[in-house]
């Protein structure tokens, strides 16, 4: 799958129109503050809905207007797809995605061009706090199997339900008709993120060394839960343990006022030989630790949709030496769309001399032609 072109309306600073793409490398390069990681961040909204920079879109918007608009052209193996999503303010604030022309729903529209980019704030997916790292394990489950988004906005919604209840201090009876439904839930939830895990593991540690090379720390991935969450794949063995613990610990959740176990909690915790990485790990490990992360993602779904998708990198050779970043962009073609950020024209470790490049000023994008590509 490539991404032939791009159009965007009023996002951030860049200027109204379209950009085309090239099937292999493309650089988009330009001073610091001129819009470059903008049009990168255009196509991860347009792919998969959110900002590796914001989770909200009224930061999209360029300043003074009240809507966005992305399109996009893409090329994959069962013909031409177009998508675009739009997004007004309101009140109340509108979103709507199409798909070749037509309307459809999130789920959907997710499955379509699920785009990967690293990006610099990926050192808080390694670092940062837990939700970052549930996140990226049930995004992966949902695009193995579109179910989980299902059994998670139940999840959520039977949540919202139990947490309320215990404020309003809801009768027993009531509260394990709900606590039965959320364990059933939970468990599906958390059956759903060890296998993505399991699989997952050895294909990170298969990038993350290729990464890394020699003097880069042993690493392992582990699914952290309750302490007394046994092991094991029988769901209802699993819901029966939510569903016992939940009524056990009614009478402490209504002091909290909230719930206290359950998937919501848990998290993808990334271990070295003396402890958790954020303790110990330089600037360029951690970063890739997140690359490691983000291309073993992307394997994952490549393998299962049978088919290579686009990868963007911003800033791609910040924080890490050329050595890596030759060693990143090596692992990262592989017959790939690139979209890449540098401030600039040429990289240094890029050793193919074929490759697209767009310079960004002040929010305008303008192809640069040169003796690497023919047009």
């Amino acid at each position: 799958m490539i991404l032939h072109h791009m159009a965007t309306w009023n996002f951030r600073n860049l200027a109204p129109g379209k950009v085309e793409l090239g099937s292999g490398l493309n650089v988009i390069f330009g001073a610091n503050g001129q819009g470059k990681t903008n049009l990168l961040e255009a196509i991860a909204v347009l792919g998969s809905l959110r900002s590796f920079r914001s989770h909200r879109y009224r930061p999209l918007l360029r300043h003074g207007e009240r809507c966005l608009r992305l399109e996009g052209m893409l090329g994959s193996d069962s013909g031409p797809v177009a998508l675009e999503v739009s997004w007004e303010v309101g009140p109340p604030p509108r979103r709507q995605l199409r798909l070749n022309g037509d309307s459809v729903h999130v789920s959907r529209y997710l499955q379509v061009f699920p785009v990967v980019v690293l990006a610099p704030g990926d050192r808080e997916l390694v670092v940062g706090k837990p939700q970052g790292r549930r996140a990226y394990l049930d995004r992966l489950a949902f695009l193995l199997s579109r179910r989980h988004l299902d059994h998670l906005q139940r999840y959520r919604k039977l949540l919202d339900q139990r947490n309320a209840g215990l404020v309003r201090g809801v009768g027993g009876h009531e509260m394990a008709a709900w606590e039965s439904q959320l364990a059933e839930s939970a468990a599906r939830i958390v059956l759903a993120r060890r296998r993505v895990l399991e699989r997952l593991e050895p294909r990170f540690q298969r990038i993350y060394h290729a990464i890394g090379g020699e003097g880069f720390p042993e690493l392992r991935l582990e699914y952290q839960a309750e302490a007394s969450l046994p092991p094991g794949d029988v769901e209802e063995a699993l819901a029966e343990i939510y569903r016992k613990r939940y009524n056990d610990q009614r009478d402490r959740d209504r002091e909290t006022g909230y719930t206290t176990a359950g998937p919501h909690r848990h998290d993808l915790m990334i271990r070295g030989t003396t402890g958790h990485v954020r303790d110990y790990l330089s600037a360029g490990q951690v970063k890739a630790v997140a690359a490691g992360l983000r291309l073993s993602f992307l394997e994952e779904v490549e393998e299962d949709r049978g088919e290579v998708l686009p990868l963007g990198i911003d800033d791609v050779d910040a924080e890490i030496d050329r050595a890596v970043t030759q060693r990143v962009l090596s692992l990262a073609a592989k017959g790939r769309q690139l979209v890449v950020t540098s401030t600039r024209a040429e990289l240094g470790a890029w050793k193919d001399g074929s490759f697209r490049r767009h310079m960004v000023r002040d929010g305008s994008i303008q192809h640069v032609v040169g003796r690497e590509e023919s047009v």
